[in-house]
């Protein structure tokens, strides 16, 4: 039973990482915001994370897109504020927790 609930547990572990999306996998207005979160530099793995939790609700893909937006323009402020600090291997995690921090109302100054 303990070998079961191992090997379930890694299977989900695993899971996320080979489920990486392409871009034909969301709609065009979502893959827009995509594609310029990544032109911009920003962590694109996190926002498809988001944008399959939106579509997972069955929120439009206008709503996912302009959240997008939104989350982009904070992960980008974020950057800013981090500046090279946030470069490395958990550069998208760092700027992820940045960007929830700075929407829950922490500034650079806090």
């Amino acid at each position: 039973m303990h070998v079961f609930a191992i090997v379930v547990l890694l299977v989900c572990l695993g899971a996320p990482a080979a489920a990486k999306a392409e871009p034909g996998d969301f709609a065009p207005s979502v893959a827009s915001e995509l594609e310029r979160a990544k032109a911009a530099g920003l962590p694109v793995d996190a926002l498809e994370t988001k944008a399959r939790e939106g579509a997972a609700k069955g929120v439009s893909p206008e709503r996912v897109a302009a959240y997008l937006q939104g989350l982009s323009a904070e992960l980008s402020a974020a950057d800013t504020i981090l500046g090279d600090l946030a470069h490395g291997p958990d550069r998208g995690e760092l700027l992820l927790a940045a960007a929830s921090a700075r929407r829950a109302g922490a500034s650079a100054r806090t």
